[in-house]
C-alpha cells in the first residue's frame, strides 16, 4: 500500500505557531494533536491557559462548551472521558478518542483522556487520550507509527502517523481494503464486516459490506466521532447529538431523545451507548441480555464500551461498572463473566469489550482481562504485555498499542479462515512488520 508522505502544510505551521502562543506548557496542550486535529487539543481542566481563548477544556480536549440535555451542566468543568472503545471506537475526536474507542474509546479521548484524578492513581497520565492522536509527536517513519487501532470481527485497522489507514485480516467483503482516498484520517472504527473512519475535517468515510447502507455515512463535515457496529454505524454530530445509519432490525437507528450533549459513543453488535457531558450514559438497540440497561442512578462515567452482549463503563476513579450478559445478577446462555470486572485490579482505564471477554489497562499499562475465553483470546497470554496505552478487542483477537506507537496482536492463529466451518484464523493478528512490536 502506497502512502502519501507526511508533509506539514502552511496551514498546519500557522496553527502550530498560533497554539504555541496560546499554551504555556506541554501539559496544557499537545502539538501533535494540533497537527492531526487542530480543534482537538489535549488539555487538563483547571490548568492555567489550558485552552486557547474561546474554548473550554471538555473531556480532556479543547472545544466549545457543551450543555447537557437540560442545558445546565458546566461541560467546561468535565475533565476526562472517553474512548471507543469497545476499542473500536474509539473516543470523540476533536473530541475522541475511540477512543473509541477512543474511542477510542480507547478508546479510543477513545477512545480516552479520562480523568483518573484521585491521588492513589496519580501515576496515570490523565491529560492524554489512549486512542486518539498521539500524546507526543512520534519520531521516526510516520508510515510505520500507529496513532489509533480498531479491532473488527476478524480484521484490524490502524491509523498511521502520516494520516493513512492500513488494515489486515479477513477481507471477504472489502472490510480490510481501506479507503480509496487514503489520506487525512485521525480515527478508525472496525465493525463486523465493514469499517469507518473519521477525517481531520470531520467527514466520515466507510468501506466494506454496504448492505442496509451501513457503509454509506451521511455527508458533511464537523462530525466528532464514528463508531461501527455489526450491521450499522453511528456518529456524533458537531452539535453533540447522535446520528446512525444501516440496519434497524434491533432499533439501532432509533436514537433516544436523551442522547444529547454526547461526548463519546460506542457501537457494537446491535446496540450503542453514549456518554454525555453530565457523565451519565444512555444506550439503545438490542436489549436481549440487558446490554442497554444502564444501572439506575449511575453517573460519574468517563468512558463507555459496548460489547457483543454487554456494556462496560469506566468511572472517574478507575472503577468499572458493567451490565448485560455476564453480570452476576444476570442469568442466561451467554454469561461468562464478561460483565464482572475484578475490583482487586482497579483502577483501570481504556476498556475494550468483545462478545464474551472484556479487557482494560491498569496503572502500569498492562492489560487485565475478564470473562470466558470461549472462541476469543484462548491463545492470549496477557500477563506478558505491558507498557500499553490502547487496547482493541475483536471477536477472535486482542491488539495493544504501546507508547512507541507500535502494535502487538494475539488470538486465533491456526485452523484457516472459513467462519462457516468455525475457523477464525483470518490474519487479523498478522500486524505488518513495520508496525509491530514483540513483547
Amino acid at each position: 500500500m502506497k502512502h502519501r508522505p507526511a508533509i506539514e502544510s502552511a496551514r498546519q505551521i500557522g496553527l502550530r505557531l498560533l497554539i504555541a502562543a496560546a499554551c504555556s506548557c506541554a501539559s496544557a496542550c499537545d502539538m501533535a494533536q494540533v497537527l492531526f486535529d487542530p480543534e482537538g487539543i489535549t488539555c487538563v481542566a483547571g490548568k492555567p491557559q489550558a485552552c486557547p481563548q474561546g474554548m473550554n477544556c471538555i473531556a480532556g480536549r479543547c472545544r466549545k462548551q457543551v450543555p447537557d440535555a437540560a442545558g445546565s451542566a458546566d461541560a467546561g468543568q468535565i475533565d476526562g472521558a472517553v474512548l471507543d472503545g469497545s476499542g473500536r471506537d474509539g473516543a470523540v475526536l476533536g473530541d475522541v478518542p475511540a477512543h473509541d474507542s477512543r474511542a477510542d474509546a480507547a478508546a479510543q479521548l477513545d477512545a480516552t483522556g479520562r480523568d483518573l484524578s484521585p491521588a492513589d492513581i496519580s501515576s496515570f497520565d490523565t491529560s492524554q487520550p489512549d486512542a486518539a492522536v498521539p500524546d507526543a509527536m512520534p519520531t521516526g517513519d510516520a508510515a510505520g507509527l500507529v496513532i489509533d487501532v480498531a479491532a473488527g470481527w476478524l480484521h484490524t485497522c490502524a491509523v498511521l502517523a502520516n494520516t493513512a489507514i492500513q488494515c489486515w485480516g479477513d477481507n471477504e467483503f472489502g472490510q480490510a481494503a481501506g479507503p480509496v482516498s487514503n489520506w487525512g484520517f485521525s480515527r478508525v472504527s472496525a465493525g463486523q464486516i465493514h469499517s469507518c473512519a473519521l477525517k481531520r475535517d470531520g467527514s466520515i468515510v466507510c468501506w466494506g459490506d454496504d448492505r442496509d447502507g451501513r457503509a454509506t455515512p451521511p455527508a458533511g463535515l464537523g462530525y466528532l466521532q464514528v463508531s461501527a457496529g455489526d450491521q450499522f454505524s453511528c456518529a456524533i454530530t458537531a452539535g453533540h447529538d447522535v446520528t446512525c445509519w444501516g440496519s434497524n432490525t434491533y432499533h439501532q437507528l432509533e436514537v433516544p431523545g436523551a442522547a444529547t450533549g454526547v461526548i463519546q459513543i460506542s457501537a457494537r453488535s446491535s446496540h450503542t451507548c453514549a456518554l454525555k457531558s453530565d457523565t451519565t450514559v444512555v444506550c439503545w438497540g438490542n436489549d436481549s441480555n440487558g446490554e442497554t440497561d444502564v444501572p439506575a442512578g449511575e453517573s460519574g462515567f468517563v468512558e463507555v464500551a459496548a460489547g457483543g452482549l454487554h456494556t462496560c463503563g469506566t468511572k472517574s476513579g478507575g472503577a468499572i461498572v458493567c451490565w448485560g450478559a455476564g453480570n452476576p445478577a444476570h442469568t442466561g446462555d451467554f454469561d461468562y463473566g464478561q460483565s464482572n470486572p475484578p475490583a482487586s485490579s482497579f483502577p483501570l482505564r481504556g476498556t475494550a469489550t468483545g462478545t464474551y471477554t472484556s479487557c482494560a489497562l491498569n496503572s502500569g499499562g498492562a492489560n487485565v482481562c475478564w470473562g470466558q475465553a470461549i472462541r476469543e483470546l484462548y491463545y492470549f497470554d496477557y500477563q506478558r504485555t505491558s507498557g500499553l496505552i490502547q487496547l482493541a478487542l475483536g471477536e477472535q483477537h486482542l491488539c495493544g498499542r504501546n507508547s512507541g506507537y507500535k502494535l502487538y496482536c494475539e488470538g486465533v492463529s491456526s485452523g484457516g479462515c472459513d467462519y462457516n466451518l468455525g475457523h477464525y484464523a483470518c490474519g487479523q493478528i498478522a500486524v505488518p512488520a513495520e508496525l509491530a512490536f514483540h513483547p
